[in-house]
Order: C-alpha cells, then sequence, then structure tokens
C-alpha cells in the first residue's frame, strides 16, 4: 500500500511539473480537498447531534388533549382536558377547573376561585403532565417491551416508590416497593399513560388500596382557544 502511494505521489509530481497537465492537475487536487473538508464536516454533524428520542420529545409536550381516567378504590372518575402551554382546562364532577401557571382554579357561578393546591382525587394534577411522568420513567427501569403487528409498542417501566416519593415531593422515605408506568406508543408518539400507584398511595389516610391512572392523548401539538376569563 505504501509502495502504491509512493507511485501516486511521483505520478501527480510529474503532472505538476508538466506546463500542458499542470492547471488540470491543481483543479482535480483541489477537488478531492473539498471533498474530504465537506465529508468530514457532514460527519462531524451527524455525530454530533443529539437523538431526540419518542420519551424526549413526549417530555416536552405541553399543547395536547387528553381524557384522564382515575380508578381509586371502587369509583373510577373521567376527566377531559384542554392544556396550552401554562394553561390547562378540565372538567371533574360537573365542574370546570383550570391550571394557570401552577395555580389551581375552579369555576363556580361564573367566578374564577383559587385552591389552596393543585392536588384533586389524593392527586396532585401537576404530576399528570409529560415533563414529570417523563421523569418517572427516566428514573424506572424497563420491564418489558410489546410490539402490536398494529405498530403499537407498549413498554412497561417501575420505578422504587421512594425514588417516586422524592420526585414528587421531595420526600426521603425507605420503601422497596415499586411504581408502575406503562407507555403506549404509535408511529414515535407517546399516545396513552398508565400507571399503577397503589404503592404509592398506600400511605394515604384514606387507606387506598387501589390506585390507577390512565392518560390518553389527542390534538398533540394543536393550540385550542380555552380563555374562560
Amino acid at each position: 500500500m505504501i509502495q502504491n502511494l509512493k507511485s501516486y505521489i511521483k505520478r501527480v509530481k510529474e503532472l505538476l511539473q508538466n506546463p500542458r497537465t499542470r492547471a488540470a492537475t491543481i483543479l482535480v487536487l483541489w477537488f478531492f480537498f473539498f471533498l474530504f473538508v465537506f465529508s468530514t464536516l457532514n460527519t462531524n454533524r451527524k455525530s454530533s447531534s443529539p437523538t431526540y428520542s419518542t420519551i424526549d420529545k413526549w417530555k416536552s409536550s405541553n399543547n395536547y388533549e387528553a381524557k384522564i381516567n382515575i380508578t381509586r378504590n371502587d369509583e373510577i372518575y373521567h376527566i377531559d382536558s384542554v392544556r396550552n402551554g401554562n394553561q390547562e382546562v378540565f372538567s371533574l364532577d360537573d365542574r370546570t377547573y383550570i391550571l394557570d401557571y401552577n395555580k389551581l382554579y375552579v369555576f363556580e357561578n361564573d367566578l374564577k376561585l383559587l385552591k389552596e393546591s393543585t392536588i384533586l382525587l389524593d392527586f396532585d394534577f401537576l404530576k399528570l403532565r409529560p415533563n414529570f411522568l417523563g421523569q418517572l420513567v427516566s428514573n424506572g427501569i424497563l420491564e418489558y417491551t410489546t410490539n402490536y403487528e398494529s405498530g403499537i409498542i407498549k413498554k412497561g417501566y417501575s420505578i422504587e416508590t421512594a425514588k417516586f416519593v422524592e420526585l414528587y415531593d421531595g420526600m426521603i422515605i425507605t420503601d422497596d416497593t415499586r411504581v408502575i408506568v406503562e407507555l403506549t406508543e404509535q408511529d414515535n408518539v407517546i399516545t396513552e399513560v398508565n400507571l399503577d400507584l397503589k404503592n404509592y398511595q398506600k400511605y394515604n389516610q384514606d387507606l387506598i388500596k387501589e390506585y390507577k391512572i390512565q392518560i390518553i392523548y389527542s390534538s398533540i401539538g394543536m393550540i385550542s382557544n380555552i380563555n374562560l376569563e
């Protein structure tokens, strides 16, 4: 290989010394030089580009509609929600609520009344958003992946209950049980989330024996008018 390289260099020198071939040789050399430079830049650009995964896109989602079903012992609550950025409107028990810049309001007799906290049904509704749920997944262990012929993919994650509590309210506890989160994905979009929070809600004074949350997304990325002023 070294011998062949020496032969090429010798040949190039001969072409450069010949006045009839010198200009064409220089042009060819410049062509290969720029080809090498552009190829190197393109390779570096591809290798340095961060991988933006399906979960990353989901975690940053803040415009969507959602159907939220909460199973609390023998009761099931159905919630319809619309979110645009920092504002989210949803209905629960024939009442309309709005999360507005991390504060919860309820509409009563055309009045917008501030609630003491963002907790309803023993859970902080701010923690039902993709950014927090994505944190759970990032701190969890992938337990299974199920691929369906329809293109749907389901992935189950388990998170230590102690870690869940730390992420949820900053408390440090000792608990070796786990919280379960299942993501449903289709066409590289998270379309559904299911949480089994029994091991977290066991600390609730109401002695909750079953606590599950299902979130089904739609109209992801679309902006709707939710102004109730």
